[in-house]
């Protein structure tokens, strides 16, 4: 092949080429024409649906949102209708607890009451019920014993009844709630209020009574329903006037020897009255606290007075009848022991008294003698009767 062919076949190779690159260009501006012509329908199109959906939701939303307000009011109005209901339950409850607590206290006042208005009531017929009783014993001892006719029992119940009552006398003391302390002049009630009425206050601190210092001349009346306060207080007094020196210090010295003074002085009692009666092996503490009796009153009377007079009745009652004298005695001694022992305490002082008796060592028949005296148990045996 010569050159100039091969010349004029590269040039018409070139020129084809540069033909076929021109065609490509065109179809290639047609294509992105075209595409771009698709593109932007497209475009529209979509932002057209795009549009109407915003559209629809602009308009959804705010209906969704008023639902949903709605729907947020009618919860807060729930929660608060709620909230007042727990308010109210709660207030309602404390109101029932109230209440509640009230009729406890009701119920146990009634319940004391009860118990109050059974013992005067069992005071009122005590006579007539242990007559009634100690008859009832005597008739079926006789009718055992002797095989008598009623109407011989009757009158031998009546002949040993009189005799027994024959053979003791009751002597009533009286007691006030005042005890009254001579002063051996009015400048000493100066110095027994003292200064700003400190030492005044003091005593009364210390004894648990009031001092009535202006109710009648050169005396001080020592007040308190608790008459063994009332009795330390006047010990402690009649020392203070005597030694002269009225301070606080001294008060509360002095108080304290009383005190004292007046332990030693109920054991000593309590230990007279078992001399008197004859009653041994008998605990110190019941010894003690029939000390206590001595300073306490029973119907107007000495209580310790009426239960040493109670124990002598039982012992020549029980001596008729042929029972066993110490036992009947003791029972009688102890029967109102719980008088000095129920100032803190809910139950009976026959209960009480009972119980205590029994914790230092008293016999099960002497106890129930003590309990049953009120009718509160029952006797289980002639000595309660008695």
């Amino acid at each position: 092949m010569n050159p100039d062919t091969i010349l004029i076949f590269s040039i018409g190779l070139i020129f084809g080429f540069f033909v076929l690159a021109l065609l490509m260009q065109r179809q290639i501006r047609l294509l992105k024409t075209n595409y771009k012509q698709k593109s932007e329908i497209l475009l529209k199109e979509k932002t057209l649906e795009l549009r109407e959906k915003i559209s629809e939701l602009e308009f959804k939303v705010p209906a969704k949102e008023s639902e949903l307000d709605r729907k947020l009011k009618e919860v807060t109005l729930l929660e608060r209708r709620l909230i007042d209901k727990a308010n109210d339950f709660s207030h309602k409850e404390n109101e029932i607890l109230k209440e509640q607590k009230f009729l406890d206290g009701a119920k146990f006042n009634a319940k004391k009451l009860e118990r109050f208005y059974r013992l005067k009531l069992h005071q009122i017929t005590q006579i007539e019920e242990a007559k009634k009783e100690c008859v009832e014993e005597i008739k079926e001892l006789r009718r055992e014993r002797l095989g008598r006719a009623e109407s011989e029992i009757n009158q031998e119940a009546k002949k040993i009844l009189l005799a027994t009552m024959q053979r003791l006398s009751t002597q009533a003391m009286n007691d006030a709630t005042a005890t009254l302390v001579e002063l051996p002049s009015e400048e000493l009630k100066g110095r027994i209020i003292g200064r700003e009425g400190r030492n005044i206050r003091t005593f009364e601190h210390l004894t648990g009574t009031t001092l009535m210092i202006d109710e009648a001349p050169d005396s001080v009346l020592v007040s308190s329903f608790d008459p063994v306060r009332r009795e330390i207080a006047r010990i402690a007094l009649e020392a203070l006037v005597r030694d002269g020196r009225i301070h606080p210090a001294s008060i509360e010295e002095e108080v304290q020897k009383s005190e004292q003074e007046m332990l030693s002085g109920m054991m000593e009692i309590g230990e007279s009255a078992l001399r008197k009666l004859r009653i041994s092996n008998m605990s110190i503490e019941i010894a003690s606290v029939l000390g206590h009796l001595h300073y306490r009153l029973s119907n107007n009377q000495n209580t310790l007075d009426h239960s040493v007079e109670v124990a002598n009745f039982c012992a020549l009652l029980a001596s008729e009848l042929g029972y066993d004298v110490n036992i009947a005695k003791r029972a009688g001694l102890l029967h109102d022991i719980g008088k000095a022992l129920t100032e803190e305490g809910h139950e009976s002082h026959a209960i009480t008294g009972a119980k205590f008796a029994k914790k230092h060592g008293e016999d099960e028949v002497v106890v129930n003698a003590i309990a049953a005296h009120h009718k509160e148990v029952e006797p289980q045996s002639v000595y309660a009767s008695i």
